[in-house]
Parts: C-alpha cells; sequence; structure tokens
C-alpha cells in the first residue's frame, strides 16, 4: 500500500485486492462446479433422467451437507439442493455453460491479471511475495472457517448425545467449557444451575495479549457495554469501510442478523439483486451471496472471507464499515460505492 500510495497509483484497495487473491478454487467453488456440472450432465442426457438427477442430486448433499451447515444454522441437504435447483430453472438468463466456464477459468485469470498488473507497475520481488503470501492466507483462512463450521456442526451432534446420556438439557452443556464437560461426565461436578443461567444469559471473552478473560451474565453485559459502548446512529447517512472489489451499485438493503433463528428463512426472503448486508459473511451465507448485487459488512479485511468471496463473485463489496448493520434497515435505500468503500442512506424504509 505504502509503494503505491508514494507512487500515486490508483486505486490501491482495487489493486491490492487483485494482487492478494488466492489463485487456487476455494472449497466452495469446488463445490458449486460439481453440482453445475451434474445439472449440465442431466441437461444433456434428457431422457428418463429424473431419479437420476434426484439420486446424484442426494450423493451431491451428502458429500456437502456441512459445508454451508455453520453454528446450528440448517445444513445443505437433498431438500436445499432440490430448491436450488427450481430456482435455476426459473431464471431463464442463467448459463451453466458460462457458469461451468467461469469457475473453471478463474485460476487462470487471476493469475494473469496479477501478472499485468506486477509489469505494469514494475512492483518489487519483496511486495510480490507480501502478495502471494496474503493470498494464500486468504486461501487457507477460508478453508480453516469452513473445517471449523462443519466441526461445529459434529461437536454439536456430540452434545446432545451426551444430553441424552445425563438426561440434561443440551443448552445447559453447550454453555460449558471442554474441561468442564468432563467434569461433568468422569468427576461428576458440574456447573451450578446459577451458573448456568448466567452463561445462557450473556456471555462475553476479551483476548489480552495471549490471556483469555471471560465473563457472563450481567457482568458480561456491563463489560461489554464499557468496553463497546451503544451509538445513536438514527442521523447517520454515510459510511465508510474498506472497498474489496469495485463497482457502484444503487439498491434496496436486505440486513441480514446471524442471531435470527429463522436462517434459511431469512436467505429464501431475500430478494435478488438486494445489497446484502451482514455483520461478516460465512460460508452458509452463500445462497444469498450469490443473489446479491452489492456485499457490506461490519468487519473484514482483505482476506476476510467477504473480501474473497465478492473477488470469486465479482460482486461489489465493502468491508470493515464497523456499523452497517446497526446504520441500515432491510428495504433502505442506499448506493454502495465500491471504489471509494462509501455506502450513501438515499432513503429510509417506509
Amino acid at each position: 500500500r505504502d509503494y503505491f500510495e508514494r507512487k500515486s497509483i490508483e486505486p490501491v484497495d482495487q489493486i491490492l485486492g487483485v494482487l492478494t487473491t488466492p489463485e487456487k478454487l476455494s472449497s466452495l467453488q469446488l463445490e458449486t462446479l460439481e453440482f453445475y456440472k451434474i445439472l449440465k450432465k442431466s441437461k444433456k442426457d434428457s431422457k428418463n433422467n429424473a431419479q437420476k438427477l434426484q439420486a446424484d442430486i442426494r450423493n451431491h448433499s451428502l458429500k456437502y451437507q456441512y459445508l454451508g451447515g455453520n453454528e446450528g444454522n440448517d445444513k445443505w441437504d437433498f431438500e436445499y439442493y432440490s430448491n436450488l435447483v427450481k430456482q435455476i430453472v426459473k431464471n431463464e438468463s442463467f448459463d451453466l455453460n458460462e457458469e461451468v466456464n467461469n469457475i473453471e477459468s478463474y485460476p487462470q485469470k487471476i493469475k494473469s491479471e496479477k501478472e499485468r498488473i506486477l509489469k505494469m507497475f514494475d512492483i518489487s520481488i519483496e511486495s510480490r511475495n507480501i502478495a502471494n503470501k496474503l493470498g494464500e492466507i486468504g486461501h487457507a483462512r477460508l478453508e480453516l472457517r469452513i473445517t471449523w463450521s462443519s466441526l461445529f456442526r459434529i461437536l454439536r451432534r456430540i452434545i446432545y448425545k451426551m444430553s441424552n446420556l445425563l438426561e440434561v438439557p443440551a443448552y445447559d452443556l453447550l454453555v460449558c467449557a471442554p474441561n468442564e464437560l468432563y467434569s461433568w461426565f468422569v468427576l461428576g461436578k458440574r456447573l451450578s444451575p446459577q451458573e448456568i443461567l448466567n452463561r445462557r444469559k450473556a456471555y462475553i471473552y476479551i483476548l489480552d495479549g495471549r490471556k483469555i478473560k471471560s465473563a457472563y451474565g450481567d457482568k458480561a453485559i456491563k463489560l461489554k457495554q464499557s468496553l463497546i459502548p451503544d451509538k445513536d446512529f438514527s442521523k447517520t447517512k454515510l459510511l465508510e469501510g474498506k472497498p474489496a472489489y469495485p463497482g457502484t451499485v444503487k439498491g434496496k438493503a436486505f440486513v441480514f442478523n446471524w442471531d435470527n433463528p429463522n436462517f434459511n428463512r431469512q436467505i429464501s426472503d431475500m430478494p435478488n439483486g438486494a445489497i446484502l448486508i451482514a455483520g461478516q459473511t460465512r460460508p452458509s451465507l452463500m445462497p444469498a451471496i450469490r443473489k446479491a448485487s452489492a456485499i457490506v459488512t461490519d468487519e473484514g479485511g482483505i482476506t476476510s472471507h467477504a473480501a474473497i468471496v465478492s473477488r470469486e463473485l465479482k460482486i461489489p463489496c465493502v468491508i470493515g464499515t464497523e456499523y452497517a448493520t446497526k446504520v441500515f434497515k432491510t428495504g433502505d435505500s442506499v448506493e454502495v460505492n465500491a471504489q471509494k468503500g462509501i455506502i450513501v442512506l438515499i432513503k429510509l424504509s417506509q
């Protein structure tokens, strides 16, 4: 960034975005590619293929069901993929051949674009290596998140099994640390009912150097408020963030709430072409991301999930706004300028 700014080379964020984009296909891209190829094959062999298509989709869902499953959200099961097929069939402008080609050619396109930029601006070997490492980190970070999401679902299944064995509510076990579960199961030492209620009410973890501090219940709520006070955004009309993929889009905001228990309902309710606003994006949000005309997040850097996916799908994206989910409401008319990293409120929802 310093090099580009010294040379007055613009747009810095757009150039950095390309240079730090992974050249490898992510698990999400590979899943999508495989799914599209199943549909291509079915379309080609149109005779008596209904049962074969269903079998292929079922096998695909068994292979990738946990890719989207995240923190208790619904997994990508047969029903999910069947509904996805219906959406694709309804979309007359959707070209399977073009979509497959876009994914297959993606690594080479990114590589060519990087080489063009490196040659144009005569970037040093040291800076090239930094950019390449950031790309590798971004890829590894996304794959790690996918693995972590799948592991989370598996751990929940273990907790529910323990709940049945102990005849204890699963939610009481879900607020325990691993060593506390061990004490409960093996040593017979359980948390007090009051401690469980406190943890179910609220909890906060604070990373202080290499130490993690925790607080629960009312103490956690007060501590959070002292560290991150609530703000009044009623008069805020503009937010700034970091551009992740360039473009300018006007449209209706759709604010995604990760705390909402109706996860799939939120995704299905999001209109095509809406501007997706979320605290952060995760693999399980891909069905909504594919419908979005732009993405805005509170969190994230150039190797975040939102940044990487927006470059993969070529969707204008602004990350790191901090407060977008608090400033904007679903239905607000907004303009996203992902060239400058600015989101402007045009009109409040009725």
